[in-house]
Parts: C-alpha cells; structure tokens; sequence
C-alpha cells in the first residue's frame, strides 16, 4: 500500500511509478536571433519541453538540424508555446531542438524534465 501523505511532488513520483525527476531552465537573458542556434541538444533522459517565445518577434523551433521560417514550428510573438512530452510525442521529446527568429535578440525560455 502507497505510503501517505506525501510531503512533495517527488516523492510521489519515486513512490508510485519508480522515477526520478529534475527540471533545469534557460538562463536569464536567453536569446534566439537571425542566425540558427541549437536550443537543446539531444538527450535519452528528457521526459518533457516547453519552449516560449517571450520576444515582440515571431521565432521558428525544429527537431531537426535546419530551421527557417518556411521550415519549422511557428511560436508567434509575445508569448507562443510549444510543449512536448513523452507520453504524447513519443521519442519527439529527446530529440534536439534548434531555433531561429525573425529579429535579432529575441527573448526565448524554455524548460525542460529529465530523469536522474
């Protein structure tokens, strides 16, 4: 029988499905611009990803190795998100993530879970 009441969010996870969870963040001033740049590298261990385009212009992330505005996921200016996670997109989520933006210094977040 599950022990209770649990005293945090981790302990429920180890508890009920066995896993481990970390969460690591962009660093503050992260910033997308005209030229390509690789947001995440690929990773096994990242169960889940939220990219937020914080900036007045638009900005473009691919799983890929190549992004531009024809070729890529539109994150609208001012606040578009994009979130993945394993349950839902599969392997999608472990797969690295490059962007690029229709302006240079464009404010850019993301946040990303992963095993440990």
């Amino acid at each position: 029988m599950p022990r209770e009441p649990f005293e945090s969010v981790q302990e429920v996870l180890l508890e009920r499905y066995g896993l481990r969870i970390t969460t690591r963040k962009s660093a503050d001033g992260y910033e997308l611009g005209l030229a390509q740049v690789l947001i995440l590298p690929s990773n096994p261990r990242r169960l889940s990803a939220i990219f937020v385009n914080l900036s007045a212009n638009n900005c473009w992330i691919a799983p890929e190795t190549f992004v531009a505005p024809a070729h890529g996921i539109l994150l609208v200016a001012n606040g578009g998100t994009f979130i993945l996670n394993y349950r839902e997109d599969l392997t999608l989520a472990s797969h690295a993530w490059v962007g690029i933006s229709a302006g240079a210094n464009s404010d850019f977040y993301y946040l990303e879970s992963l095993l440990y």
